[in-house]
């Protein structure tokens, strides 16, 4: 927002949830616009996994291929070709609720267009260990 917005959480901008629970917040923009929402938080791990990306150079939106979701740690990807060969894995978090993830190369070389598929463990904030998998489409343009 601008210089003059006020986000209520209480006494702090800033608000870490450690539990899960309704929270709300108030947003005042200026002297008029106030906001009001509340939010549960379930403490539970989401992830989001897109169906395809884009790897072109050229300034196309979805560049990389990568997760998104919350309450998640010990995150790991794993990328296979339809031959079952291992191209990319990462265990980063970029944080924002991103993760790491694939630009569609093996080293330099630019993978073709075709089904991919993905492997992602991770624990949960209570340390409970899940894994997900699927495909996307990788396509060149």
């Amino acid at each position: 927002g601008d210089s003059s917005s006020i986000y209520s959480w209480g006494s702090s901008a800033i608000r870490v949830v450690n539990e899960p629970g309704w929270y709300s917040i108030s947003i005042q923009t200026g002297t008029t616009n106030v906001f009001y929402t509340a939010y549960f938080i379930s403490g539970e791990p989401i992830l989001y996994y897109p169906n395809a990306f884009s790897p072109n150079e050229g300034g196309f939106i979805n560049t990389i291929w990568r997760p998104v979701g919350e309450n998640v740690t010990d995150y790991l990807l794993k990328i296979y070709d339809s031959q079952q060969h291992l191209l990319f894995k990462t265990n980063q978090s970029i944080g924002n609720g991103a993760f790491g993830g694939w630009n569609g190369k093996v080293g330099d070389n630019i993978c073709p267009a075709g089904t991919y598929y993905y492997v992602v463990t991770y624990k949960s904030l209570q340390g409970v260990k899940h894994k997900d998998s699927g495909t996307f489409q990788l396509i060149r343009i």
